[in-house]
């Protein structure tokens, strides 16, 4: 909206509800019919240029470009774009009054979106975007997730990813792509996992176009300041939504060294970890496999025969949560290879046992 127009509406806006005022106090003295009227009418004059005056303040979007690159529907707006005309910047916007290169700025349309938008270069190669909202309502265009992703990498490619300082945490996970952070606090009696985003934002005022508009760390709340009751909870829950994010299987957020995933199996030489206590059921979608050969390379059979009941190494071997104990205390004395692959075996055998009471062996 108009500097002009915000004006008018807001002036109309005090203006009636001064007079909405004056007639209630006239009507609480005089009991007149008439200055109820008056109130009333007065009252939705108002209100009616308030809403006005509010719609004025979102009446335009903004958003920020990188070297003519901006994505709407999976759709650089700047493709298959014509400059309709060039116009004087006539007075500058305190925001942009340091910031701009031209003395003009763009309207510009979009055939293939059907979409006008303005366009001011910035320094550095930048651009802003001013997009009216009627220009939304008129083509049911909307930025959706994967435009704030796509939007969010161009300005990457230019600014990079900062460090997130300031955070206070016992274990911190990052994902592949590092946009995402997770952190385990430790509160007075629990522990917290809080997730962060390295993401563009969205701005509703020109003010705040530098601040949520280029990449930044905030806090995702729709992940965030989930509790637990100990440690393990926490840490399963971490490396739960580390995968989910990375899209990927890893064990205690990193990727597997020794382990393989189903999928990832050449030849039927691997020994089977699997999720409780299932019947008749190989090469489960939740399992981990160990090759033969890492198991005889480093002992592993030897190591498990002393330390699981009844291990078989060509059959079916149960490990509820006293023998996974029993494995954690003795590993100690092993050689470093059997306490690198039982540490990375750890949180996946730990959470089989807190989902299921248990996880099974599988032999050759």
């Amino acid at each position: 909206m108009k500097v002009k127009k915000f004006l008018i509406s807001f002036s109309f806006t005090i203006l009636f509800g001064v007079l909405s005022i004056g007639s209630l106090i006239l009507y609480i003295f005089g009991k007149s019919n008439y200055d109820l009227f008056q109130t009333i009418i007065t009252g939705i004059s108002s209100i009616f240029f308030m809403v006005l005056t509010i719609k004025g303040n979102y009446y335009d979007s903004y958003y920020i470009a990188y070297n003519q690159k901006y994505f709407l529907n999976d759709i650089n707006i700047f493709e298959d774009s014509i400059t309709i005309k060039e116009k004087k910047i006539i007075r500058y916007k305190k925001f942009l009054k340091d910031k701009v290169t031209k003395s003009t700025y763009s309207l510009v349309y979009n055939k293939t979106l059907d979409l006008h938008f303005i366009v001011y270069e910035l320094k550095n190669n930048f651009q802003l975007i001013t997009i009216k909202n009627t220009g939304f309502t008129h083509t049911g265009l909307y930025f959706d997730e994967t435009d704030r992703l796509l939007n969010t990498d161009v300005l990457i490619e230019k600014i990079g990813i900062k460090q997130l300082e300031g955070v206070n945490y016992i274990k911190k996970y990052t994902s592949n792509d590092e946009k995402s952070i997770l952190f385990i606090h430790k509160d007075d009696n629990s522990f917290r996992v809080t997730e962060y985003t390295y993401s563009i934002n969205f701005a509703l005022k020109i003010l705040d176009v530098y601040k949520e508009m280029l990449p930044h760390w905030y806090k995702e709340y729709n992940q965030a300041y989930f509790n637990f009751d100990n440690y393990h909870e926490a840490e399963i829950f971490a490396v739960r939504r580390l995968n989910s994010i990375n899209e990927e299987y890893t064990l205690n957020g990193k990727p597997l060294q020794y382990f393989v995933l189903p999928r990832q199996k050449i030849g039927t030489a691997y020994h089977e970890f699997q999720t409780g206590d299932k019947k008749d059921v190989y090469w489960d979608k939740t399992s981990i496999l160990l090759h033969e050969d890492i198991m005889e390379k480093h002992k592993m059979g030897e190591f498990f025969s002393r330390v699981i009941p009844n291990y078989d190494y060509f059959g079916k071997s149960l490990v509820n949560e006293t023998t996974w104990n029993t494995i954690l205390n003795q590993v100690i004395y092993e050689n470093e290879m059997v306490k690198v692959i039982i540490d990375e075996l750890r949180l996946w055998a730990e959470e089989s046992i807190y989902e299921s009471g248990c996880f099974t062996i599988l032999g050759i």
